[in-house]
């Protein structure tokens, strides 16, 4: 997971807090009370949420690294000499082929 409980927290209280400022003007102070906290929880979820799915984000781009060098390991395999030999290895094995299917 990503960050702490820390952001959760953060971004719930300047919830509460924004909630709360501009409930309580036109609000008893119970009902402001109420949207504040329903503010905190809402926003403390979501932001949870947030940090799980960017978790999630964090560990799937691991192997994609590990896919990319495995595959420039195996390109340095492939130096001239290997592919002439691979192009005759090709060549007798398309002849063989042939040979199998003229039979």
């Amino acid at each position: 997971m990503a960050g702490s409980l820390f952001w959760n927290l953060t971004f719930s209280i300047i919830a509460f807090l924004l909630s709360f400022t501009f409930s309580i003007i036109s609000n008893t102070l119970n009902t402001s009370m109420v949207r504040a906290a329903a503010a905190f929880f809402i926003l403390f979820l979501f932001t949870f949420l947030f940090r799980l799915l960017a978790g999630f984000v964090k560990k799937s781009q691991r192997p994609i690294k590990r896919i990319k060098e495995d595959t420039e390991e195996k390109t340095d395999h492939f130096s001239e000499g290997n592919q002439y030999k691979d192009l005759a290895n090709a060549k007798a094995a398309s002849e063989t082929i042939r040979s199998l299917l003229n039979e």
